[in-house]
């Protein structure tokens, strides 16, 4: 008789489509599930993004009211999802401190193993993380970020690993066939197109990238803005393009599952953050060969080759007059053989997170 495989119970905001929920799914899909299987909490009792994903996986999927929405309620439900399902250990996905409420709940549950990953480096709520952070590092096992900054944010002087967020870049290489295959679909031949994968929050400045728009409409025809992602800042954008009358020259997509392919469209790729963790969207751009200007508050473990240019926010024209050089280079294929090379490689991830359940 087989040994079932041991659960391990995530504990995210969401399984929607983002960077830390995209890592993991790309571990989950790898990760060898006879003896590994995840299972999930998310603070929405909306349809996850990745909801059918994980039941085909073998997941569960358990959703409970927010810690801002009804904390006594959360720290109930939670518990008896630990006890009743004897959950041995609990990974929970943050870039706050405010979460040793679930970490409290955990060992009150008897979980045996608390694991703790920072996937950013800052929050809204600054003043509030750093009265809980030595509160919360009195109940963590293990403590992982995705880079250096991470971990520092959130655990401060405590010891972390660094386990960074891998993808499978095979995926990722360039395809010209694809490239016109949706370019005509999309009816944008011959348009020199600007891309921004991510979700639609304050921190991802998406508004900066209207305001580029406009000006640079006015120095070249044929410019496309595309915006890949959803969230809570997609509305206000989308008025801000309307005002601009740039509207035209912009689309939305929404959360798409091909992002692979999306980035063969691109001709330049904007990233204006104002604090990230690690982006997987910057690895991606990478492999598949397409020039990133990125903004300069994001952390250098992200830059792997010549394609990536670091900018400060505070001078837009510096931005317009890069994105405007950039053009998709000769031998793409090397990109793609840097990043497999590089310990970026989801199968690389895989063997140090099998590891740390071990």
């Amino acid at each position: 008789m087989s040994e079932k495989p041991k659960r391990i119970l995530h504990i995210v905001g969401t399984m929607n489509l983002g960077g830390q929920e995209t890592f993991i799914m790309n571990l989950y899909r790898k990760i060898d599930r006879s003896k590994i299987q995840f299972d999930f909490v998310v603070h929405s009792k909306e349809k996850q993004f990745y909801e059918e994903e994980i039941k085909q996986l073998g997941g569960r999927i358990y959703k409970i009211d927010s810690m801002s929405k009804n904390l006594f309620c959360h720290m109930k439900t939670l518990y008896h999802i630990l006890k009743d399902n004897r959950y041995a250990i609990i990974h929970r996905h943050t870039n706050s401190s405010i979460i040793w409420f679930d970490l409290l709940v955990a060992k009150m549950a008897k979980v045996q193993k608390i694991i703790v990953h920072s996937h950013s480096s800052s929050s809204k709520s600054r003043i509030i993380h750093k009265i809980c952070r030595s509160i919360m590092n009195l109940f963590i096992d293990i403590r992982l970020a995705c880079s250096k900054e991470a971990g520092e944010w959130l655990f401060g002087k405590k010891k972390f690993e660094v386990i960074p967020n891998g993808i499978d870049l095979k995926k990722y290489r360039f395809n010209e066939e694809k490239r016109e295959e949706l370019r005509k679909q999309m009816r944008i031949e011959g348009q020199f197109v600007i891309g921004h994968i991510g979700r639609f929050s304050s921190e991802k400045n998406q508004d900066f990238l209207i305001d580029i728009l406009k000006r640079i409409k006015n120095k070249k025809k044929n410019v496309v803005l595309i915006f890949v992602g959803d969230g809570e800042e997609r509305e206000k954008i989308q008025k801000k393009a309307i005002e601009y009358e740039v509207n035209n020259e912009v689309k939305f997509l929404g959360n798409r599952k091909n992002v692979f392919e999306l980035l063969n469209i691109f001709d330049v790729f904007a990233f204006p953050s104002i604090y990230e963790g690690l982006p997987l969207t910057l690895l991606e751009v990478q492999a598949n060969g397409l020039n990133a200007i990125i903004s300069s508050q994001i952390s250098n473990e992200v830059i792997l080759t010549d394609l990536v240019e670091k900018l400060p926010l505070n001078n837009i024209e510096e931005w317009i007059d890069s994105i405007l050089k950039k053009k998709r280079k000769e031998n793409l294929e090397k990109y793609n053989q840097i990043m497999l090379q590089s310990r970026f490689n989801i199968d690389d991830v895989i063997k140090k997170m099998e590891r740390v359940y071990e």
